[in-house]
């Protein structure tokens, strides 16, 4: 960001340089050019004050052989022809205007010329002409002296300008890179210390907003971290005693299948129930592997007695060489539960429970035949008790999202939820004549 400021500011100010420079530049050569023919002009009327008429070349020689006569003046006479004087021996152009009644100033070969008439003062007729010369290097030595102080002085302007450019830079770098690390420190879930002052208004303004709602998310977060543990904890103990009570039946006259299906239910909430302890201090990673084939099938042989009851279907449809997902087992396997039981309690017809391969992952999707055209996917994410569905869908978000896979509404009619994980890239089956194959 300081090297993006300071380039922009130097930039403009060199363009503002050349913009104003070039055409000054060119100013100043041509007012060395006029006052060099003002110079002239001055000379050659000097000049004809010193010629007597009628004009003679012996006498304009002699006029003009005194000391303090430039030696650059050459006398024309009304024919173009030279009297005296070191110019060329017949009229050139500057001459010739001179000769016609026009003062001319031109430069001819290397030399500025200027010509004055000289007329008869009682009969104001031109009888000849005066013609005085300096050389054009001597102007164009001046302009470039000039030109070499202009330059300097858009040097210095350069540098000043690079010097408060990056003064003002860094003023202008140091509180968004505060900004930035602010944020950052919200991301990582600390909270910043209090902004300091930088004396720019807005940033300042953004900074303590930004400060004032960390504060504020941060304190609701540690409330709704507290909250969690509090009622994980809860729940464990009620959970020990369960698991305790179901194992003293185990020697009772239970169903033995019936008893070992309690306890898998006990160890399923268990591990629920440890999984969102973790997630709420911050414990969790993204890392475990799940097999997303196993956990459908499992979650499909949960739920399809609950569907029968309800005098539903439920099939489940599970794709070949499936790979393994990054997705904690506790965290998928209640996700599905959340799915397929939304889709017993608030849908009609079958429950199709579908496992298949997706770019870059596994996506598995629950179905049945009802409609959810008034749900907004926004929705997901609210934990409110007027929401149709209850807490269970933005919980099983947030259980996705924390594994780093996604859930969507993919289709309203019929209901379709959609779940997409990740897979670990050594998993990733790879096809071999047609064959999917694992590595």
């Amino acid at each position: 960001m300081k090297r993006s400021i300071t380039r922009v500011i130097v930039l403009v100010t060199a363009a503002t340089v050349m913009v104003l420079g070039l055409p000054l530049a060119f100013l100043v050569h041509r007012n060395f050019h006029d006052n060099a023919v003002v110079v002239l002009q001055r000379r050659a009327a000097l000049a004809i004050g010193e010629v007597t008429l009628p004009l003679d070349a012996a006498t304009v020689t002699r006029a003009l052989s005194e000391a303090d006569d430039p030696p650059d003046v050459t006398v024309y006479d009304q024919r173009g022809l030279r009297l005296t004087g070191p110019g060329p021996d017949r009229a050139d152009r500057a001459v010739q205007e001179a000769i016609g009644g026009q003062p001319a100033a031109m430069v001819i070969g290397r030399s500025l010329v200027v010509a004055t008439p000289i007329n008869d003062r009682s009969t104001e007729r031109v009888v000849g002409a005066v013609r005085v010369t300096a050389a054009q290097s001597t102007i164009w030595i001046r302009t470039l002296w000039a030109w070499t102080a202009m330059a300097g002085a858009a040097t210095a302007a350069l540098f000043m300008a690079w010097l408060a450019a990056r003064h003002q830079s860094k003023r202008l770098a140091t509180p968004v890179n505060a900004l930035a690390a602010t944020a950052e420190a919200i991301d990582a879930g600390r909270i910043p210390d209090p902004p300091s002052t930088c004396g720019i208004d807005e940033i300042d303004a953004v900074a303590d907003a930004l400060h004032a709602s960390s504060t504020r998310a941060a304190a609701v977060l540690a409330r709704e971290r507290a909250f969690t543990s509090d009622v994980s904890h809860q729940l464990r103990t009620p959970l020990t005693r369960l698991r305790l009570t179901i194992e003293g039946l185990a020697a009772s006259d239970l169903p033995s299948d019936e008893v070992s299906l309690a306890l898998r239910e006990i160890d399923q909430i268990e591990a629920t129930v440890e999984h969102l302890l973790g997630l709420a201090r911050g414990r969790h990673q993204p890392t475990a592997r799940s097999d997303p084939a196993a956990a459908t099938r499992a979650a499909g042989d949960r739920w399809r007695p609950s569907a029968e009851r309800d005098q539903r279907s439920l099939t489940v449809d599970i794709a070949n060489q499936l790979p393994a997902i990054i997705a904690t087992p506790a965290a998928l396997d209640q996700v599905l539960d959340v799915l397929i039981d939304n889709a017993i309690q608030h849908g009609c017809g079958v429950v199709s429970v579908r496992a298949r391969h997706a770019p870059g992952g596994v996506a598995i999707e629950v179905t049945d035949g009802g409609t959810l055209a008034t749900l907004d996917v926004t929705q997901l994410d609210r934990r409110s008790s007027s929401l149709a569905h209850g807490i269970g869908l933005p919980l099983a978000r947030t259980l996705i999202e924390a594994d780093g896979g996604r859930m969507a509404l993919i289709a309203a009619d019929p209901t379709t939820f959609q779940i997409l994980y990740p897979v670990h890239a050594e998993d990733v089956p790879l096809a071999v004549n047609g064959t999917l194959t694992t590595p």
